[in-house]
C-alpha cells in the first residue's frame, strides 16, 4: 500500500508541475491543480501531498490563500520537462493548414455548383429534386 501511495504522489507531482507548464503560468491556485488531477478524492489527496513535497523541495512556494507559485528552481524544472516550442507551433500550423484546405474545398465546390447552374447543366445523379414525389 505504501508503494501505491508513493506512486500516486509522484504522479500527482508530475501533474502539478505539468499544470504550471500547460497553463503557462507561474502562479496557480489549488482548484486549478485539483482540476488538472481529476475529481477523485484520492487524486485530490495526492495533489495535496505533492504540493507539500514540492514545497519541501523548494520548487513551489505558498503565496497566500490557496495560491502557489513556482520558485526559480521550479521554473527551471518545468522548463526542463517542457517539450520544445516548435512542436506546439507545428500543431498550430497543421490545424491552420487543415482549415485552409477545408475553406478551399468549400470555395471550389461553390464555384463548380454555380458554373453548372449558369450553364444549365442537369443536376448531378442522385441529387435531390425540388419536385414532390408522386406515388405510382
Amino acid at each position: 500500500m505504501q508503494k501505491t501511495s508513493e506512486q500516486a504522489t509522484e504522479n500527482a507531482r508530475r501533474i502539478v508541475l505539468s499544470a504550471f507548464a500547460e497553463m503557462n503560468r507561474t502562479r496557480l491556485d489549488l482548484h486549478a491543480l485539483f482540476e488538472a488531477a481529476g475529481n477523485d478524492p484520492a487524486e485530490r489527496q495526492s495533489v495535496l501531498d505533492a504540493v507539500e513535497q514540492l514545497q519541501r523541495e523548494g520548487l513551489i512556494a505558498s503565496v497566500g490563500g490557496d495560491f502557489y507559485a513556482l520558485t526559480e528552481d521550479g521554473t527551471e524544472a518545468v522548463q526542463q520537462r517542457q517539450p520544445p516550442a516548435p512542436a506546439r507551433w507545428g500543431r498550430i500550423w497543421f490545424g491552420l493548414l487543415l482549415l485552409l484546405l477545408a475553406f478551399l474545398f468549400v470555395l471550389f465546390s461553390a464555384r463548380v455548383l454555380r458554373s453548372r447552374i449558369q450553364q444549365g447543366a442537369p443536376p448531378a445523379p442522385n441529387a435531390p429534386t425540388t419536385e414532390p414525389a408522386v406515388p405510382r
